[in-house]
């Protein structure tokens, strides 16, 4: 469809339910919910920085936490979870928000990385400890649910499937999150 739609060289519209789909035919997309438009951009706007906590959920495989901004450091935010988890978000990413702001904390699941607990903090990493829950092997995909210290549970998505000998459940180890992998989102 995508092809034909660039030999023509015609605009159209598609509708569709199906978010993959969407993401691979789409120059811009407009988001929907109850007959209201959420968000209009591009597939790669819409995907990374979503407007809404609905688009972040409707978009794509997501974590969402709730948090409050609880104050800034350097060129970042600190946020801490209902559950307790401290994370330091770019500001650049979410400068709009200010220290008192509840909002949803939006993680991708292949943005989750996962390392043996010990090792070193990288400047603008997060580190926090956690236990494996579950590992799916999915072919060339590898989910894996995670507890946190903090209450928390979380997704991750690894896309080396020979991943699937290091990391089995009940295994301790640490997520790795990037401050510049994180999305706020207003509630």
């Amino acid at each position: 469809m995508r092809s034909l739609q660039r030999r023509l060289g015609k605009t159209s519209i598609y509708e569709t339910h199906d978010q993959t789909e969407a993401l691979a035919l789409s120059d811009r997309i407009a988001v929907l919910s109850h007959g209201r438009i959420e968000q209009i951009g591009t597939p790669g706007d819409i995907y990374e920085r979503p407007a809404t906590a609905f688009v972040a959920e409707f978009i794509g495989s997501s974590n969402m936490l709730r948090a409050r901004i609880v104050g800034g450091v350097d060129s970042g935010k600190i946020l801490v979870t209902e559950a307790g988890l401290r994370l330091c978000c770019c500001a650049e990413a979410n400068d709009k928000l200010e220290t008192g702001a509840a909002v949803s904390v939006l993680l991708r699941p292949e943005r989750v990385h996962i390392e043996a607990p010990g090792g070193g903090i990288a400047p603008g990493q997060n580190r926090v400890p956690a236990h494996i829950v579950e590992v799916t092997y999915l072919g060339e995909d590898l989910h894996i649910s995670l507890d946190l210290g903090s209450g928390d549970r979380l997704r991750a998505s690894l896309k080396n499937a020979s991943a699937a000998r290091a990391w089995a459940p009940a295994q301790a180890v640490e997520i790795v999150i990037d401050a510049a992998d994180i999305r706020l989102v207003r509630l």
